[in-house]
C-alpha cells in the first residue's frame, strides 16, 4: 500500500482511493509511506563488493572522499561507473578500427589500393604546391 499525504495531514491511500483524516490514520500506512519514500529516493543497492588495498592507501582514499563530502562507497559507486564506460568506449573503438581494416584490406584485394610510391609522390606533389 502507498499513502500519500497533502500538507493538511489528509492522507490518501492509494490502493483503496478513500481519504483518511487524523485519528484515522494507521501506522502501518505510515510504515508503508516511508518505506515506499525511501526506496524511491534512494538507490536501492543489492550486492556487496569487498577488496584488499594496502592501509596507506585506504587511509588516503577515505580523506579524499571526506574532503569532497562524500562516502566512500559513492566515490568507489563513481568509479566503477567511469571504468566500465571507458572499457565500453575503447571496446566500440576497437570494433570499428578493425572494421576500417578490414575495409581497407577489402579494397586494397579488389586493386583499388595505392601503393606507396605514388602516395609518397602526391604528398610531395601537395607539400611543393602549398609552398
Amino acid at each position: 500500500m502507498i499513502l500519500v499525504s497533502n500538507a493538511l495531514g489528509a492522507s490518501r491511500s492509494e490502493r483503496s482511493g478513500g481519504i483518511r483524516f487524523g485519528s484515522g490514520f494507521r501506522r502501518q500506512d505510515y510504515t508503508s509511506y516511508i518505506r515506499c519514500s525511501y526506496r524511491r529516493r534512494f538507490m536501492a543497492l543489492d550486492a556487496v563488493f569487498t577488496l584488499k588495498l594496502d592501509e596507506g592507501l585506504r587511509d588516503d582514499f577515505m580523506a579524499e572522499a571526506a574532503a569532497a563530502h562524500r562516502t566512500a562507497s559513492q566515490v568507489a559507486r563513481e568509479l566503477m561507473r567511469e571504468y566500465v564506460e571507458s572499457q565500453r568506449r575503447a571496446r566500440e573503438y576497437e570494433a570499428f578500427l578493425a572494421e576500417k581494416v578490414s575495409a581497407a584490406r577489402a579494397s586494397l584485394g579488389a586493386g583499388e589500393g595505392i601503393d606507396n610510391a605514388e602516395v609518397d609522390a602526391r604528398c610531395a606533389a601537395r607539400r611543393t604546391s602549398a609552398a
